[in-house]
């Protein structure tokens, strides 16, 4: 338990010198509100990380061609499939926090996410998830 909440403080201090520090951390407490135990929230924020630093985007302001560019970088990673996989389950998650939760107006998704981003393993797409 001690080594998850240092875990958890270490990745808030990572979340906090990326772009969209705010989102980011509140993103954390929707995990959290959502159930997600600490372990998978902590393996969620770290793979925003990595995703923020190799692909940083809005979330919240998101357009699909930005997404399909990340989730383009994370099919092209040395990586082995679940994780893969678990990166856009992360992106999903995380796009969807902006566009739902975020108080910018934003509230329309055109076109529905890209095709892997919906469900594990699949390649459906997630405009009926929005």
């Amino acid at each position: 338990m001690q080594d998850c909440r240092k875990r958890m403080e270490y990745v808030k201090r990572r979340l906090a010198s990326l772009p969209n520090a705010q989102f980011l951390l509140s993103f954390i407490e929707h995990l959290r509100a959502m159930g997600i135990s600490d372990v998978g929230t902590i393996k969620y924020v770290t793979h925003v990380c990595t995703i923020m630093n190799a692909c940083p985007f809005d979330p919240s302001t998101t357009t699909r061609a930005e997404i399909e560019r990340v989730v383009a970088w994370a099919n092209s990673q040395p990586y082995k499939e679940l994780t893969k996989v678990d990166f856009k389950l992360t992106i999903r998650k995380l796009v969807q926090y902006g566009l739902v939760h975020v108080p910018s107006g934003r509230r329309e998704w055109e076109g529905g996410l890209p095709e892997g981003v919906c469900e594990r393993g699949t390649t459906t797409t997630c405009s009926t998830c929005l």
